[in-house]
């Protein structure tokens, strides 16, 4: 008489998205308990994004019961982009200038500047409260996926009046 096992009903729930830079993370969805998960970006039972690195992964879950019969599931995890955000190398410019500081970038909903707190995708900058200094400003933006990236840049306010100070010098005078 030959016995003939049924295979085990294995079942792996939707394990969803995330972006290449979460956290590892242990994977779980997989029924009956006991079971292994596989794919790229797995290792022991641990899903890695940034090593699966950018689109969808196929993740599967093997089960083999008592009697040595075995099953599994598969389902998609996509891993997204980081927004690729820049808002240009570090600026010098005359105390009386203003430089606009542009992060916009498509899908992107939110914007988050600092110092200031501004919540728009550009800034105007002026001296105004940083004085002839140098200030460092840093943009985080959000993409529609809830990735999230920065960048920053630098601006110098110089003293362009092309008037230089003159050790020792306690007054002049300026004739026509």
């Amino acid at each position: 008489e030959i016995l003939v096992n049924a295979a085990p009903q294995v079942i792996l729930d939707p394990l969803g998205a995330g972006c290449v830079n979460n956290e590892p993370f242990t994977l779980s969805g997989g029924s009956p308990e006991g079971g292994t998960y596989t794919g790229d970006g797995v290792e022991d039972n641990v899903f890695y994004p940034e090593v699966a690195g950018v689109g969808e992964h196929i993740i599967t879950y093997t089960y083999a019961d008592t009697n040595g019969c075995s099953n599994s599931a598969s389902q998609t995890f996509t891993v997204y982009a980081l927004p690729q955000v820049d808002i240009g190398n570090d600026t010098t410019v005359c105390g009386d200038e203003t430089v606009v500081l542009d992060a916009t970038i498509p899908n992107t909903p939110t914007y988050l500047w600092s110092p200031g707190g501004e919540t728009t995708s550009s800034i105007e900058v002026d001296s105004a409260g940083i004085g002839l200094n140098s200030q460092e400003f840093i943009v985080m933006v959000s993409d529609n996926n809830g990735c999230e990236n920065s960048d920053s840049t630098t601006v110098t306010f110089l003293d362009c009046t092309g008037l230089e100070e003159i050790a020792g010098l306690q007054t002049f005078g300026i004739f026509p």
